[in-house]
């Protein structure tokens, strides 16, 4: 599924209980599309540990795709140079999420990730 919010400034909020029991929250800004990518394969063999992942796709295929095509462009998204950006400055960024045991998430937004994480509460 991808849904395609057009440049309506939403957020999108993700919340997880991180490694030793602290909450981790996930900000994205300005989302102009995100959706569930697959089931999520672990690239280090040697790690059977691995619960999250969160990675930024520079060369990214799909933020060209958005901002050329002629069937799933997204108005006010155009290529320039090596960058793809809305209505002309605002950069876009299109991140990848991992969560072990359920999937992987694309999420392309115009503002970058804010990552916030809270302590275990005694």
């Amino acid at each position: 599924m991808q849904t395609h919010l057009h440049g309506n400034n939403s957020s999108l909020f993700i919340e997880y209980n991180g490694v030793g029991g602290g909450r981790v929250k996930l900000t994205f800004h300005q989302v102009m599309s995100y959706g569930w990518v697959g089931d999520y394969d672990c690239l280090l063999p040697e790690s059977d540990e691995f619960e999250f992942g969160l990675i930024e796709i520079f060369d990214s295929e799909r933020l060209r795709a958005l901002a050329t095509a002629k069937v799933e462009r997204i108005p006010g998204m155009e290529l320039e140079g090596e960058r793809v950006v809305f209505r002309g400055d605002v950069v876009i960024h299109h991140y990848r999420l991992g969560f072990d045991d359920h999937g992987t998430y694309d999420v392309i937004c115009g503002d970058p990730v804010v990552i916030s994480t809270s302590a275990v509460e005694s």
